[in-house]
This record gives C-alpha cells, structure tokens and sequence, in this order.
C-alpha cells in the first residue's frame, strides 16, 4: 500500500449513531425556529445563485467537446503521425465559466448569512435578524469563496489521480466555511482548524454528506421527472430541476454544517473522555459535556 493510501484511509467513526440522529435533530430544530429568516435568504440568493449554475449547465456540451478533444491530444501526443489539433473556443466555453463563478459567489453569500443566523441560534439561543445576517455576509462572503474554490479545486485535482484523496481532502476541509464564520478565521487558518476538528471523524462526516446528498438526489428525480411529465423545456428542466431542491436543502445543510462544527468543536476542546467517544476512546459512549455546547470563542483557538 502507498504513502498516499495509507493516510487517506478514512478511520473508524468516533460518534455513536444515536449522537449522529441527533445531529440531524438539532439542525432541524434551528432550522424550523428561524425558518421565516432563512426562508429569504433561500428566496434571495441560494435560489437565484441555482438558476444561473443551472442555466450554465446548458453549455456544457461545448465544455465537454473542447475538454474531450485536449485529453486525446495529450494522449497522442508521442505518437508518430501526432499533429495538433486546431481547437475552436466558441463563447459557450468561457460563458460556463462566468456563470458558474458568478453562480457560485452569490452561493457563497447565501452560505455565510445562513451559516450566521445557525451560529447564532445555536450558541446563544438568540433570533438573528435578516439585516444582520446579511450585514455580517458582506463581510465574511469574499473569504468564504476563496475557501470554496480552493477546497474544490484541490480535492478535484485530487480525485483526478485517484478518487479516495479528494474525498479525503473533500471531508477534512468540509467544516471551513463555520470555521470562518463563526471565528471570523482567514482562509487557510480555517482550513487549518477543519482539518483539526475531522481528524478521526472523517467517516461520520462521509456518513452525514452522504445522507444529505442522498435526500437531494431523490428531490432532484423527483422535481425533474414531475417537469418532464409537464412537458417543459429542456432549459427549464434543468434550471428548475437544479433550483428547485437547492431552495429547499442547501439552507438546512448550512444549519447542519454549523450543528456539526459545534458539537466537533465541543469534541475537540474536551477531548477523550471516560467511556468512549472522543478520539481514543471507543464507539459506545459520547462527551460528556452537551455536544451542542457553544464553545467559548473568547480566545483563539489556533
């Protein structure tokens, strides 16, 4: 086995599963508690931020031809009769491009006032206003885009060489965007604290995006199939079809990313405790503080 393979191999999870539903319970009892709040921000940028991702999906057959055709370029490329090939880069292929940054970007504004409002409902109890939430994503919305395109980049860099590093790297960094939100960390300092608080609960993260990813998919052939069955355009499919269920889970996996990285947090500050749970303990028991604890965020934890 390599040096690689080795390290990537994801270790056994750390959280009971009854801790785990409780996860997902908590989530989505901050959810329905500020639902009027997160419902606007939904309307208001995850919405519109889907529509433009899915009307870029309509370039893709030209990305796909231009990139096809650069991969058996490079393949070929020692090959006696080798000859270039002359590519044509029509408007499509660099329109993909615009749309889905700029799709992303209004993303990653809707990730951070979302991300603001479960913060602070979760640590304080408190109801954060729409403006506030907003005010503080004005703020906060540049680093987390930057934290976004690198995390994605890097762990798709990966996945092209083989696929367990850049789901590896994918669940190490997946807490990065509460990191900077809640401790207003710069970019790779909230890496840096993501890669902490997963280390040896990288498979119960693969567990939590793999049951939200799941709910997505089935509300995607859902959505989709009841748009085909009316009969609606191809470009309305996907627009839709994409949309649609973004509006609806996005917010609350936002609210699940922010229940998660407190109660990791709560993990990782107390650390192994008697009877398992912790890292180094075994799978029976959980902390034995409230894993939904807010942590004191006073001093600096890096």
């Amino acid at each position: 086995m390599s040096a690689i393979s080795r390290y990537c191999v994801l270790p056994q999870g750390s959280i009971p599963t009854a801790d785990l539903m409780a996860l997902f319970s908590r989530a989505f009892q901050l959810y329905t508690s500020n639902f009027a709040t997160i419902t606007k921000i939904a309307l208001g940028a995850f919405l519109p931020a889907s529509v433009i991702t899915g009307l870029a999906v309509q370039c893709l057959p030209e990305y796909q031809k231009i990139l096809s055709t650069l991969w058996n370029e490079f393949r070929h490329r020692n090959d006696d009769d080798f000859e270039p090939v002359s590519i044509e880069y029509r408007a499509e292929f660099f329109f993909l491009y615009i749309l889905y940054y700029f799709g992303y970007l209004i993303y990653c504004f809707a990730v951070a006032a979302t991300l603001k409002v479960a913060s602070d409902a979760h640590a304080g109890g408190m109801d954060t206003t729409l403006t506030s939430a907003l005010d503080i994503a004005r703020h906060v919305f540049p680093q987390v885009f930057i934290a976004g395109c690198v995390v994605l980049d890097l762990s798709l860099v990966s996945s092209f060489f083989l696929i367990l590093p850049g789901i590896f790297l994918y669940l190490s960094w997946w807490l990065t965007f509460p990191s900077i939100v809640s401790e207003n960390l710069s970019i790779f300092p909230a890496m840096k604290r993501s890669w902490n608080l997963s280390d040896g609960y990288r498979l119960d993260l693969a567990k939590i995006i793999f049951a939200y990813l799941t709910i997505y998919a089935l509300m995607f052939c859902v959505v989709y199939l009841l748009l085909v069955l009316t009969g609606c355009p191809h470009w309305v499919r996907h627009t839709l079809g994409f949309g649609l269920p973004v509006l609806f889970i996005q917010p609350a996996v936002c609210v699940l990313q922010s229940v998660v990285y407190f109660d990791l947090s709560s993990r990782y500050e107390v650390g192994p405790v008697i009877g398992g749970g912790g890292a180094g303990g075994d799978d029976t028991g959980s902390v034995e503080t409230n894993p939904f604890a807010p942590v004191n965020m006073e001093e600096p934890l890096l």
